[in-house]
């Protein structure tokens, strides 16, 4: 099909063909394909120009997601799905934005497990949760967290058990030390500094 003529419109260009039709693809894809008036475009061509420029569309709704907050390349993966993207294209797209460092899941969990333990309000385990439900390896999240600084999980974990015990009016030693217990196990904090925690605290066993 020869190109009659081209038309940019923002970030596009709508190329026209003799026979009446016309395609609009990516700028970008046009310039890096050389297309120009009069070119003979076969119809594989024509399908690899829209299959570029859908690619381009896609990693365009990535830099969008990206601009907002960090995210893993799992959780840009079903954004992206959800926008009813093929698979396939929204799998390279990431796969590029990976090679190039754009998207990066160590320094995401890293980020990530910085900004929950500032806030003060999960533990470990919890955060790893999290991080293995936002699509972050296993190998990763042993890296990370053999890293961690168990000092301030330990402050953490003692600050929520403080408020906590304030709360709690309950007479009985063990079952205030029990309640105590099951509210730092379901934020996320292991047994271990738990009964650290514990010693720690003014519990008078009456």
């Amino acid at each position: 099909m020869i190109v009659s003529s081209l038309k940019k419109k923002n970030s596009s260009v709508e190329l026209y063909f003799e026979d009446g039709n016309s395609i609009v693809v990516d700028y970008g894809v046009v310039v890096s394909n050389g297309i120009r008036k009069n070119d003979d475009l076969s119809q594989d061509k024509i399908e690899y120009l829209l299959n570029r420029s859908e690619l381009k569309k896609i990693q365009n709704y990535a830099f969008r997601f990206l601009g907002i907050r960090n995210h893993s390349s799992l959780e840009i993966k079903l954004k992206l799905f959800k926008k009813k993207f093929p698979h396939d294209l929204v799998n390279e797209a990431v796969n590029d934005l990976l090679d190039r460092n754009i998207l990066n899941d160590q320094q995401f969990a890293q980020q990530y497990l910085e900004e929950k333990t500032t806030k003060g309000k999960s533990g470990p385990g919890k955060i790893k949760s999290e991080l293995i439900r936002k699509g972050i390896s296993r190998e990763i999240l042993e890296e990370l967290f053999a890293k961690a600084d168990n000092t301030q999980t330990i402050e953490t974990a003692l600050k929520l058990a403080i408020k906590k015990q304030k709360s709690i009016k309950e007479k009985d030693f063990k079952k205030s030390k029990q309640k105590i217990f099951s509210f730092l196990h379901n934020k996320g904090f292991d047994s271990d500094i738990i009964a650290n925690v514990l010693n720690k605290l003014k519990l008078d066993d009456e």
